[in-house]
């Protein structure tokens, strides 16, 4: 890291441990997003994308965090590697299908999320079959899991398709 940023309107510079603890409980989805920037931009390796950087389970840890803050259920449903497993997220709408995100990087360098399965929902059985076959390669692999009955979980970069 050759230099630290300093990001309001914390004014004070943002390193990995800070960064921990303030992505956590940061509430407010604005401070949430500067946050998430502030973070990207000091743990840059010069690609332009920051946030593989942070271990896989500190990112983790967030999630858990967000979806507890916004009333969500969400569970660690595979743990892999701490420091640099893929992160795999699967949304649960039950009667609507389930939907499998999986960390990417955007053409423009910036974090993004494929949408796994395909543009539209698959039943559960279909989304624990493609997350097995995923685990077969990668056994390093981390996967929550959200459960949204009313659609309320939305993801906080870019989303693909396949």
């Amino acid at each position: 890291m050759a230099e630290l940023r300093i990001c309001a309107p914390l004014q004070r510079p943002i390193v990995p441990w800070t960064a921990a603890s303030n992505l956590i409980t940061y509430t407010n989805t604005k401070s949430y997003q500067r946050l998430n920037d502030c973070v990207a931009a000091n743990m840059s390796d010069g690609s332009g994308s920051g946030a593989e950087r942070l271990k896989t389970e500190l990112r983790v840890q967030a999630w858990l965090r967000r979806c507890a803050v916004a009333g969500l259920m969400a569970t660690v449903a595979r743990k892999g590697d701490t420091d640099a497993g893929a992160l795999f997220i699967k949304v649960n709408r039950f009667g609507a299908g389930c939907e499998v995100y999986s960390g990417t990087t955007a053409p423009d360098g910036a974090p993004a999320w494929l949408r796994a399965t395909g543009a539209a929902p698959v039943n559960e059985k279909e989304a624990d079959a493609y997350l097995a076959r995923q685990a077969k390669y990668d056994q390093d692999l981390w996967v929550v899991e959200i459960e949204d009955p009313k659609a309320a979980f939305v993801l906080d970069a870019k989303i693909f398709d396949v």
